[in-house]
């Protein structure tokens, strides 16, 4: 039963029309999905799964560098061996 002294109210994210929008631009074009994941950025991806994180432990550019250096170096080593 609603109250009717509190009516139920729906909320709705703030950034939910940027969600949408991209949404749209992916259903109009589904061949973006198919050439991000020939990327660069599934290499990174990939290495950071092996590694048992989904993303950088640190911030900063030159930190996050450093750190995905010492992962692709740690990941081929193992591949290395």
């Amino acid at each position: 039963m609603q109250s009717k002294i509190e009516p139920r109210k729906m909320r709705q994210w703030i950034h939910e029309a940027k969600i949408d929008a991209m949404q749209a631009k992916l259903d109009n074009a589904p061949e973006t999905t198919v050439l991000r994941k020939q990327s660069v950025e599934h290499s990174f991806d990939a290495i950071n799964m092996w590694m048992g994180t989904t993303h950088s432990l640190i911030k900063r550019k030159q930190n996050v560098a450093t750190e995905m250096s010492l992962y692709v170096l740690a990941y081929n080593l193992k591949r290395m061996m």
